[in-house]
């Protein structure tokens, strides 16, 4: 297989050509396991798993190469991860009519193990809406000073805040729907530069307001602080969890069904327990 239709004649596969192999590899797992592995049972034990580890290492070899020529999340990065994606699960689901062996285990390591390899191109992607952020957000402030922050007739707002949220709410959503291997940190970290980016409005509007003083906002100032330093992050990936997958909001109902009881215990033992880890001081201007 590998000599007719990998990579060419010797030459490298492109991320085009890449993409239909890949996606023509769903049929031959498939065809593999109904048509031609059960013929060699008599001399194998497992020939389903030993076809379809073959299969994916060659895979890996092709797939190494050619996301090492992208940049970025390219249309050929994101449609070569959902031909990926779609592979595994067709092999987990081949491979779920035979016993489990070090065969199979793995071809779905080696396939769950390709989600690294698009590491660079996820980085990179979000370095880019860093700086696309920052372009709007100054050219945005640039014009409201031009006008003095006058605000729009239709709706009474600035206009640099319709930009600047329309902006955010249309890159965060792209980049959980791209269906590539985002991580909880991947999430935080985009949390973390709208967050900056809010701030920076925050004190580009005070400035305004108080006739160009510059002011520095503390976070602190913007949002309760808690007793506990962790119970902050802890709450932030909490709702990540529930959000991104169902294991994680099946985890977080139960675990919120646990904290329950020891809340309201905690409650009437200690009145103002509550008004004092919910409402911290917040620093004026």
């Amino acid at each position: 297989h590998k000599s007719k239709g990998w990579g060419g004649e010797g030459g490298e596969m492109s991320g085009e050509e890449c993409i239909s192999v890949v996606q023509e590899l769903c049929d031959e797992v498939e065809n593999e396991a109904e048509w031609y592995a059960p013929g060699f049972k008599s001399v194998l034990e497992r020939p389903t798993s030993v076809a379809v580890l073959e299969y994916v290492r060659c895979c890996r070899e092709e797939v190494e190469s050619v996301v090492g020529g992208f940049s970025t999340l390219t249309g050929e990065a994101v449609m070569l991860w959902r031909a990926i994606t779609k592979l595994q699960q067709q092999v987990q689901r081949v491979l779920s009519s035979e016993e489990k062996s070090v065969d199979s285990t793995q071809a779905v390591d080696v396939l769950q193990g390709l989600g690294g390899l698009f590491r660079k191109c996820v980085d990179a992607w979000m370095d880019e809406q860093t700086n696309r952020f920052s372009d709007v957000f100054d050219k945005s402030i640039s014009l409201e000073v031009e006008s003095q922050w006058k605000p729009l007739q239709q709706s009474g707002v600035s206009a640099s805040v319709i930009d600047l949220f329309d902006l955010f709410h249309s890159s965060l959503p792209q980049l959980f729907r791209l269906g590539l291997p985002i991580t909880r940190q991947d999430a935080l970290n985009m949390t973390q530069k709208v967050d900056l980016f809010c701030m920076r409005y925050c004190n580009e509007v005070l400035t305004h307001h108080y006739r160009g003083k510059t002011y520095r906002l503390d976070p602190s100032s913007l949002m309760p602080r808690f007793e506990e330093g962790g119970d902050l992050s802890e709450r932030m990936n909490s709702k990540i969890e529930r959000y991104f997958t169902a294991e994680g909001r099946q985890a977080a109902k139960v675990k919120k069904e646990m904290e329950r009881p020891a809340a309201q215990s905690s409650s009437s033992s200690h009145p103002g327990a509550q008004a004092a880890t919910g409402l911290g001081r917040v620093k004026t201007f």
